[in-house]
């Protein structure tokens, strides 16, 4: 994949945290904790999971990457055990993981279910019931998401390009993740402020880029895993491009993107006395794209010979 990687404009800077070595040793725990079959334990942790925390937000406090690692963890193992299976098993338990977020402590549920607790807990003791709600309407979103490809996916049809590029945008479960750059900074925006129609351009941006670039990385384990919901798979059977072709015009999506999301950066509204917080907002949200790519380049899940 690095011929392929090398395609991709980058144009931002790169940082790693400082406690990425008691992150991941913590992760290890964790996935253990959420007694996953041993395949996919082996398998998380021969990929540096959180490490994908301390590349996404580098100015972190250790606090906050722990919340931020045992989310990733988390919702790799959510996805991995219930995307594209049971319909109805995959809304039993985004209600059960959606009931644990708001605080109702289920008990009777699977170790990954009962996570989302611990979830809660962490981040309330970094943030105010405020942004967990808009946490959880995201994480609601990427829910639905699922929801729909698998119906999708079970009921045989292949989606359209169009299609795809609306529903990928909260099915790849990054909205969520953005929401950590408010606490990265000890700083939490009004509601106003981070559901503005600049915020709302901006976080819809880079969510597109970093999603773009994963179906490019991710795109030989989706086709040996059988998956459909992939920009290059969807773009070759629309179009009847060869593979090849196929990643191109995906490389192409994506860079165009990154060009799209620099000229937003670049021309913020006034925001008054946020000023100063939105512009530290904005190069973090470009540590957070460059981090997600040195990761995805790295990373033993889209790397892994088998």
């Amino acid at each position: 994949m690095v011929p392929l990687i090398e395609k991709l404009d980058y144009p931002f800077s790169h940082a790693d945290a400082l406690f990425a070595d008691q992150i991941e040793a913590m992760a290890q725990t964790w996935i253990d904790w959420l007694d996953l079959p041993g395949e996919f334990a082996y398998k998380y942790k021969k990929s540096r999971l959180a490490n994908l925390a301390t590349r996404f937000f580098p100015h972190a406090s250790l606090p906050v990457l722990e919340a931020a690692g045992l989310h990733l963890v988390l919702f790799f193992a959510f996805d991995d055990l219930y995307a594209n299976k049971n319909l109805l098993q995959l809304q039993v338990h985004s209600n059960q993981a959606i009931e644990n977020l708001q605080g109702h402590h289920l008990k009777h549920v699977p170790n990954v279910i009962r996570a989302f607790t611990a979830l809660r807990e962490k981040l309330l003791e970094l943030t105010n019931d405020q942004w967990l709600q808009r946490f959880i309407l995201n994480v609601q979103r990427y829910f639905d998401a699922m929801l729909a490809e698998a119906f999708i996916s079970s009921s045989g049809i292949y989606p359209s390009i169009r299609y795809y590029t609306i529903i990928r945008e909260n099915l790849v479960g990054l909205y969520q993740l953005v929401d950590f750059l408010e606490p990265e900074r000890d700083f939490v925006f009004p509601t106003e402020i981070v559901t503005s129609p600049y915020f709302c351009r901006l976080r819809k941006s880079a969510v597109l880029i970093m999603s773009w670039l994963n179906d490019i990385v991710s795109y030989p384990k989706e086709y040996r895993d059988g998956e459909i919901f992939n920009l290059v798979l969807v773009t070759a059977r629309e179009k009847g491009y060869a593979i090849d072709e196929a990643m191109e015009r995906a490389i192409n999506l994506h860079n165009r993107e990154i060009e799209h999301f620099i000229r937003i950066c670049n021309n913020p509204p006034d925001f008054g006395e946020y000023n100063r917080e939105v512009n530290r907002y904005i190069s973090d949200l470009q540590f957070m794209i460059t981090g997600h790519k040195v990761w995805s380049e790295l990373t033993y899940r889209y790397n892994s010979p088998i």
